[in-house]
């Protein structure tokens, strides 16, 4: 299996990475080993990955998981970036809900489902962080339910 260590990069577990990496078709199967923080572009398309799994959290610039043949979901995805390209994933549907769901904020999002911005889909997300917060014994408690 090709992880992230099996790259130039080698090993950046915990760690901030200042520039960009590209790893666009280089066959990687796992995000394993992968920074926590990225300031510049994290560019993962046309892989083998079936899911996000150790994928950093921020991101400064551009993420973009575009045409992994074998992606299944957006879960674990950055969420932050700058701009999110995820179309071309023949495998995720309902991107858009999913964006939404696993809280992945950007200024503009790519998918199959159309081209928008934050903005546009704001009350949606908010919507989903309103349903997270809810589920959480603390907010529960704190609203006396």
């Amino acid at each position: 299996m090709t992880t992230f260590k099996d790259t130039i990069y080698g090993d950046l577990t915990g760690q901030t990475y200042k520039k960009d990496i590209d790893l666009s078709g280089f066959g990687l199967e796992s995000l394993e080993f992968a920074p926590k923080k990225i300031l510049g572009n994290f560019f993962i398309g046309f892989n083998e990955l079936t899911t996000l799994k150790y994928c950093p959290e921020y991101i400064g610039g551009n993420f973009s998981c575009q045409k992994s043949k074998q992606l299944l979901s957006l879960e674990y995805a950055p969420k932050e970036c700058f701009f999110f390209f995820c179309d071309n994933n023949r495998h995720i549907t309902n991107q858009l809900e999913q964006i939404c769901m696993y809280q992945i904020r950007a200024t503009k999002y790519i998918t199959d489902e159309g081209t928008f911005k934050f903005g546009d889909i704001q009350e949606q997300f908010n919507k989903y962080r309103l349903k997270k917060l809810v589920k959480s014994k603390g907010f529960r408690t704190l609203l006396g339910i």
